[in-house]
């Protein structure tokens, strides 16, 4: 995990992600390992973890209070000083925003397979591999979500420029995709470029690339030149985007930011400022990637206090 992952190598010992799906299907949850080793309930329906969750409380007769809000935290001996050392929160995990207003013509439209790399004043900052989707304001989906705290951190830094560039054809190097483009075109020579690109790119991209890349939608493939066919590739493995923003904290899956590690003792989640004061969860400045990392965080470091509590 990018935040502050170290800090929950001790949770994860004692509480770990197979601790966590046999618990679940201790309380009748079954269980299903998808792509990228992804554990879902059979169901497809977070309820049955919910419900499983309420069954165990309910077992060991706990009280849950939800909807509290904390005012204050009682001291006895002294006051509470430390705790407001608290490192401010910001999305993580969260859909971005961009500058170009085109970005509604390929709005729904998911793409897997690609390469996306986030570039802060020129400077390459992170990438991944995976699936992505276009919005009406920018880009989500799996790998933006992966990539969105190094956007934010780097916006944050008062970078000028943060750019987000999209490999359609990750697999293909420069060579090789441009002697792929030319074997279609082999096929299609006497069709127009906008009919020419549909074994190569869905056809909802089509004619965005033709025009990004200053190609006439209606000129005929074997009147293309070279110069106007590296015009072409450099939009298939460079689509650009700028990034403005990430979308609203209340818009991301989780936050990076809380009270600070540093703070905390790792084995029990006990403040190391205020004796059997406890913390779980997001409230900790952890973070991780996206595909259930962020959830086992918050088992595991629930599952440690909770523990320690009851000692």
């Amino acid at each position: 995990m990018p935040g502050n992952g170290r800090f929950l190598h001790s949770a994860f010992r004692e509480f770990s992600n197979t601790d966590m799906v046999e618990f679940i299907e201790h309380w009748g949850v079954k269980t299903k390992v998808e792509r990228g080793g992804r554990v879902f309930p059979v169901s497809d329906k977070a309820k049955d973890v919910i419900d499983a969750f309420v069954d165990a409380l309910a077992e060991k007769k706990v009280e849950v209070l939800t909807n509290q809000t904390v005012r204050k935290i009682l001291v006895e001996d002294g006051q509470v000083t430390g705790v407001t050392t608290i490192i401010p929160l910001k999305p993580s995990l969260v859909p971005l925003e961009v500058a170009e207003d085109w970005i509604k013509e390929l709005q729904g439209l998911s793409l897997k397979n690609v390469t996306a790399t986030v570039i802060a004043d020129g400077k390459k900052q992170a990438d991944d591999f995976g699936e992505m989707l276009f919005t009406h304001y920018g880009l989500s989906g799996p790998i933006i979500l992966s990539l969105s705290k190094v956007v934010a951190e780097a916006l944050n830094a008062g970078k000028k420029e943060v750019t987000l560039e999209i490999n359609l054809k990750p697999a293909l190097s420069e060579e090789v995709l441009d002697k792929r483009i030319q074997r279609d075109w082999e096929k299609f020579s006497r069709k127009q470029i906008k009919n020419s690109l549909n074994e190569l790119l869905p056809a909802k991209m089509i004619p965005v690339v033709i025009d990004l890349a200053f190609l006439d939608p209606d000129k005929f493939v074997n009147q293309i030149t070279k110069v106007e066919r590296a015009r072409l590739l450099k939009q298939l493995q460079h689509f650009a985007f700028t990034i403005t923003r990430t979308r609203p904290v209340s818009e991301a899956i989780v936050t990076a930011g809380g009270v600070s590690t540093k703070e905390i003792n790792p084995a029990t989640m006990e403040s190391k400022l205020v004796k059997n004061l406890y913390f779980a969860g997001e409230v900790i400045d952890i973070d991780g990637y996206t595909g259930g990392y962020n959830l086992q965080a918050a088992f595991s470091t629930g599952y440690a206090a909770g523990k320690a509590t009851s000692e």
